[in-house]
């Protein structure tokens, strides 16, 4: 009777329990696609039609070709298959946790325009729980479109003040453009980008302009903005410079600038900052840079860089509270707080004192 007792216990506690949760279904790289759309304008914000953008995957792949020409809205659209990276893949959990990673290079180019080079990413993450009861904290990938857009532009829009309008072909004009197109794929590994008008002549001063992108090397970030790009960028951009163009006409002096804009860590909504790097010297300095007849700190010595930042304009929100101050140093009353006579303001005279001048003789 006992037997019969403890096999009914275990039927009717394995009834409980039911059966267990199914498995959940494997993630898989061709369940996934996500859009990604290039639009392609020149520099008066015109679409670009038939350019071609070659694709080249670091982490996923294109569904079809990898090659693309854009429309005449100037848009092309690829479907990206993201690369999977499965975080519990190897462990006892039984729930799925992955990440969908995509990442490539592409280059836009038409004939007629500078080629353009970028990189886009894209990271969506997904959650899919073995307990049923816990469903509701699973959570698919959301896949929207990303979007890249291009701007190309033509040989004449690098060429700016005493350049603008001479032959592209021309001895100096030619030069800066060989320099532009040797140094294209150089810059972005010293943490800037050609700025436009990237050379503007002034009084035989030419004037390169730079955006900067960021530190170039592990750890140099940590140095101040001016020892970063003096370090990373300037430096090899002067023996670029001695080496290249050393006895071009028409140059006596070349100022190297590199644009950044910065915003406070704290607010990233908050108008960023703007700040120049500049570094001067005769166009015979950078070619005894180059030719090693001055060291890099013998150049620097002589030539240092500056630093200018321009403050964003401040708004109604932040009214500047420092005091005015007198000639004498004294602060004047703050506007709309008139000073009481017990306070000793202006309508109450110290003993003594003599009584403050009227507007008329003050001024």
């Amino acid at each position: 009777m006992r037997n019969y007792l403890a096999i009914l216990a275990l039927l009717l506690f394995i009834a409980a329990c039911g059966a267990p949760p199914p498995e959940p279904a494997q993630p898989r790289a061709g369940d996934f696609s996500q859009p990604l759309v290039f639009r392609v304008l020149d520099s008066m914000d015109r679409p670009v039609g038939q350019a071609r953008i070659a694709l080249q995957a670091r982490k996923g792949q294109p569904t079809g070709p990898a090659d693309l020409a854009t429309d005449k809205y100037g848009e092309a659209t690829v479907a990206w298959r993201p690369q999977m990276v499965d975080h519990t893949k190897g462990t006892s959990s039984k729930d799925e946790v992955f990440a969908l990673a995509s990442q490539l290079d592409f280059t836009v180019s038409k004939p007629g325009y500078f080629p353009a080079r970028g990189t886009l990413e894209a990271l969506a993450k997904g959650r899919r729980l073995y307990d049923p009861k816990l469903k509701g904290l699973s959570s698919e990938p959301v896949l929207a479109a990303k979007t890249a857009t291009v701007v190309l532009r033509r040989p004449a829009e690098v060429l700016g003040g005493e350049l603008a309008g001479r032959p592209l072909d021309g001895p100096l004009s030619g030069a800066l453009l060989k320099f532009h197109a040797g140094m294209a794929l150089v810059v972005p590994h010293l943490g800037v980008e050609f700025a436009w008008p990237a050379f503007e002549l002034r009084q035989q001063e030419l004037t390169m302009r730079f955006g900067w992108r960021g530190a170039s090397w592990t750890g140099l970030g940590e140095a101040p903005l001016l020892g970063q790009v003096t370090a990373g960028s300037l430096l090899p951009l002067a023996r670029a410079v001695g080496e290249e163009l050393a006895g071009v006409p028409g140059v006596d002096r070349v100022r190297l600038e590199v644009l950044a804009e910065s915003t406070p860590p704290d607010d990233p909504y908050a108008l960023p900052a703007k700040s120049t790097v500049s570094l001067v010297a005769p166009l015979q300095a950078y070619a005894a840079l180059a030719a090693n007849q001055m060291t890099p700190d013998q150049f620097l010595v002589k030539h240092a860089p500056s630093l200018a930042v321009e403050e964003p304009p401040r708004t109604a929100s932040q009214p500047d509270t420092a005091p005015a101050l007198k000639a004498d140093g004294a602060p004047f009353p703050h506007p709309g707080r008139p000073r009481s006579p017990a306070a000793g303001g202006p309508s109450a005279p110290q003993a003594g004192n003599p009584p403050p001048p009227k507007m008329e003789e003050a001024r």
